[in-house]
């Protein structure tokens, strides 16, 4: 199950059409070159086999099926305070986190 809340859509919505962009968005698991993962990012694409579709308020979220099912439940939210704005992801459960190879300073 995918939930976006109202403000996260709208955000959404509006940049995608301020770029022209196409109104679908993939929530993924971003493969780092190296350090710590375990966190999911949002980046817009279509539609691919074995996807979890989710469709509604002109907006489609996208999602590999097989993740989520390691994921359980997804919330897309958008928030700001003094320190951040942006969108958050969160998933019901953990995603694995890799060892840090620590051969640059990302992993460090």
């Amino acid at each position: 199950m995918i939930t976006i809340t109202t403000e996260a859509s709208r955000r959404l919505l509006d940049y995608l059409a301020s770029r022209n962009a196409p109104l679908s968005v993939r929530i993924f698991a971003p493969k780092l070159a190296c350090g710590p993962s375990g966190s999911l990012s949002l980046t817009v694409d279509g539609p691919a086999p074995g996807d979890h579709a989710v469709a509604g308020g002109g907006l489609t979220l996208l999602m590999d099926r097989a993740l989520l099912d390691r994921t359980g439940r997804i919330t897309i939210d958008y928030g700001a305070d003094e320190d951040r704005e942006g969108f958050t992801v969160r998933s019901e459960k953990e995603l694995p986190v890799r060892e840090a190879c620590s051969a640059c300073d990302g992993c460090r």
